[in-house]
């Protein structure tokens, strides 16, 4: 599993959160 990948990916989703 690629760490930093998933790292990115968590990333992404809390800034969409925060976009709501």
């Amino acid at each position: 599993v690629d760490f930093e990948q998933l790292r990115i990916l968590c990333e992404r989703i809390i800034r969409r959160e925060k976009l709501k």
